[in-house]
C-alpha cells in the first residue's frame, strides 16, 4: 500500500512538472512599460525583452477588448507569457505614443 501512494504521488508531481513546462504552459506575469513595437514579427518589448504575440492573444485595452494593432510604444501593460516567450494575454493601459 505504501509503495502504490508514493508511486502515486511521484506519478502525480511528474504530471504537474510536465503541465507547466509544456508547450503552451503559462509561466509569468510580466510588468512594464511597452518599449516597442516590432510590426513584422508581431512583438511587443517590455522591460527590455521582446515577447510574440499571436492572432490568438487575449488584449485589453483600458478594459476594453482591443488587438495587437491597438498597442503603443509607452502604454502601461501586464502581459501573461508563456515558457517560450508567447505572450497569452496583455492588459494594457495609457495612450501610449503613435511611434512604433
Amino acid at each position: 500500500m505504501r509503495n502504490s501512494l508514493l508511486t502515486a504521488t511521484a506519478l502525480g508531481a511528474a504530471i504537474a512538472v510536465s503541465a507547466l513546462t509544456a508547450p503552451g504552459a503559462v509561466a509569468k506575469t510580466v510588468q512594464g512599460k511597452i518599449a516597442s513595437i516590432g510590426d513584422d514579427a508581431r512583438t511587443v518589448t517590455i522591460n527590455k525583452r521582446a515577447y510574440r504575440v499571436d492572432d490568438g492573444a487575449k488584449v485589453l485595452v483600458s478594459g476594453k477588448p482591443g488587438s495587437f494593432d491597438d498597442l503603443k510604444p509607452g502604454m502601461n501593460c501586464k502581459a501573461t507569457v508563456a515558457y517560450n516567450s508567447q505572450a497569452k494575454t496583455l492588459t494594457c493601459t495609457g495612450r501610449g505614443s503613435d511611434k512604433r
